[in-house]
């Protein structure tokens, strides 16, 4: 198999996954279970069959969520503004609502008459450096207040985010510096506010594969999540290409060049959902899973440019066999580690559970896309270094192999 076949295997997979049809693959929505029916036919097709103890390559869990469900819409007075680039929700803070108040301007430093704050929607000119979010909001509440206005500097697209709060109680918007300049002229202005977010929870799917090995006791899942951020009703398009597609195509090109192999572990292929508001579907498969999990690998936001230079594996230090191992086949091929313990992937969720786990990733020396955004487009993806990523993991999995078959401890470190 050639470079280029692989390459081009990897397009294609992509394409696919960030297509229209996939919705931007938020968990619980239609374009998300259509991700999940092309992962397990694709396993099914090289080869994979589902985990015994499942009986399905696609195994029910539930994830609970920050969705829209129809086009976010602001105005003050006669003009509108445009949802993600003048404005979002604050989704962890943040209920839905249609609603309507006078605004009341609220700047730091300068007293306000507190008589106001009751049914208005307040606009917080400017944050200040140490803002308590969780706290102001709660304070808004004990007052009465409609909604909340939050300046929020000036990117050029407010980063999406799915995770949401269980007992949200009013909405809370971010504003872009200059729109929240130009309201803090219009006190008393009449805002309108139409935002269609529910805090829910939804069925979705994991989709897990099984590779029995020669021998049996010990199980190691390579993982990747497929769910993101879903598109926005009406408006831009998350196709999620570096996140987390980047692993998702890299994991399945492995799992075609493990099928044939021969290793001293089982191997569970797995593709979870629910990453995007919590790592919930690495979470539900621990707990799901009947046997010991020796150790996980999991792939997440990788492919943003070549030659790969510098990575992160999820530890600190190389302090047991599992970093060692990353460390050998990392430093054989001449890319840097930045041994620094990162929080925000599926690997963390079996770390927890006492489960040795890699956490891998790229680190840009150069950032060009910013992830959670519309940037994150196919064209993100450098198809080259995904196949080298292939590559690095199978060269880390039979790494692994000769570990276990020279009979090494692998218990219980993480």
């Amino acid at each position: 198999m050639t470079t280029v076949d692989v390459t081009s295997r990897l397009y294609e997979t992509a394409v696919k996954l960030t297509s229209k049809s996939m919705q931007g693959r938020l968990s619980g929505s239609t374009g998300a279970k259509n991700a999940a029916n092309y992962l397990a036919d694709q396993l099914n097709l090289i080869g994979y069959r589902p985990y015994p103890g499942f009986g399905s390559f696609l195994v029910p869990i539930s994830v609970f969520a920050s969705r829209l469900t129809g086009e976010a819409k602001l105005s003050a007075g006669a003009e509108f503004f445009q949802h993600r680039t003048d404005f979002a929700e604050f989704n962890r803070v943040s209920s839905g609502g249609r609603l309507e108040g006078t605004l009341l301007v609220i700047k730091d430093g300068i007293p306000f008459d507190e008589n106001r704050l009751k049914d208005s929607i307040v606009l917080i000119q400017e944050r200040p450096e140490d803002f308590d979010l969780e706290g102001t909001v709660e304070n808004a509440v004990i007052h009465g207040v409609k909604a909340l206005l939050i300046e929020y500097g000036e990117p050029k697209y407010f980063h999406k985010t799915v995770f949401g709060p269980s007992n949200p109680s009013i909405p809370v918007l971010k504003i872009r510096r200059s729109i929240a300049d130009k309201l803090s002229a219009a006190d008393g202005v009449t805002i309108r506010i139409d935002l269609p977010l529910l805090n829910n929870e939804l069925p979705c799917q994991n989709v897990i594969s099984f590779l029995p090995g020669y021998k049996t006791d010990h199980t190691i899942v390579v993982s990747a999540h497929y769910d993101h951020l879903g598109d926005d009703p009406g408006g831009f398009r998350y196709p999620g290409a570096i996140d987390n597609v980047s692993g998702v195509t890299t994991v399945l090109e492995l799992a075609r060049k493990l099928v044939d192999s021969k290793l001293p572990f089982n191997i569970i292929i797995a593709f979870f959902s629910g990453e995007e508001s919590g790592l919930n579907g690495a979470a539900q498969f621990i707990e799901q899973f009947p046997e010991p999990i020796t150790a996980a690998i999991n792939i997440d936001c990788i492919g943003q440019e070549t030659p790969i230079s510098l990575v992160r594996v999820g530890y600190e230090a190389p302090s047991h066999w599992l970093p060692l191992a990353a460390k050998k086949v990392f430093d054989e091929s001449g890319v840097e580690i930045k041994w620094k313990e990162f929080g925000r992937e599926d690997s963390v969720a079996f770390r927890k559970k006492g489960i040795p786990a890699l956490g891998l990733g790229q680190i840009p020396l150069e950032s060009k896309v910013s992830i959670h955004t519309p940037n994150d487009q196919l064209d993100s993806l450098q198809f080259e270094a995904l196949a080298l990523w292939a590559e690095l993991t199978l060269q880390l999995i039979t790494e692994l192999a000769e570990d276990f078959k020279g009979g090494e401890n692998h218990d219980g470190l993480h």
